[in-house]
């Protein structure tokens, strides 16, 4: 007796060569990553990939895009749970920090992709996106602060954020080599919003 396979809708089977290729490419690296690879692991043929993915730089963004926001949307929603806006900065340092799964295949692809994007525009273009994602996050939780008093008065909340966001992304690779330690990660990256962020008097 036969089995029947179920056929998978067009949007559940992109999703699911999505899901496939992020661990390859993370195993792999983007240099010797295949749309061969995500087939077989997907039991379908290489030209059906191709069919949903014209070249390796989409699949490899749609992988990317789709792991940062899960990360960002599970961030987002503890630091908008945070009573004032300066813990609510400092729980997006803190948990992007967290090497849980999901956040260590987030960072992992991002330190894959900055590795490639100064030579595909597509993977500089979703790294720019991504980034500014991000930004636009601490800046909002910044100017919060500010409303609220956690946050120091007057503080460029655009810059701030660009600031944080940039020594969280300047300490991952180190804390993905086990060059550092989450903590010693997350210290640095707390000192740096200590200083932007708090007022003068709590200082």
């Amino acid at each position: 007796m036969s089995v029947r396979r179920t056929r998978l809708s067009p949007d559940a089977r992109r999703a699911q060569l999505i899901e496939v290729a992020a661990p390859i490419i993370v195993k792999h690296g983007v240099h010797a990553f295949r749309l061969q690879d995500v087939a077989d692991a997907a039991g379908v043929s290489q030209p059906l990939v191709s069919s949903y993915f014209a070249t390796r730089d989409e699949l490899v963004v749609a992988a990317f895009v789709r792991a940062d926001e899960r990360s960002f949307d599970e961030i987002e929603t503890i630091a908008d749970s945070q009573a004032v806006g300066f813990d609510g900065v400092q729980a997006v340092v803190l948990e992007s920090l967290t090497l849980d799964p999901l956040r260590a295949t987030s960072w992992d692809l991002w330190l894959q992709l900055w590795a490639h994007g100064r030579f595909s525009v597509p993977i500089r273009e979703a790294l720019r996106s991504r980034q500014a994602a991000w930004v636009e996050l601490v800046t909002r939780l910044v100017v919060r602060g500010g409303e609220d008093g956690s946050v120091e008065a007057g503080v460029d909340a655009t810059r701030v954020a660009s600031l944080i966001v940039t020594a969280v992304d300047g300490v991952s690779s180190a804390l993905r080599c086990g060059l550092m330690s989450e903590a010693e990660a997350a210290r640095i990256c707390v000192d740096v919003m200590d200083a932007a962020l708090r007022p003068t008097q709590e200082r």
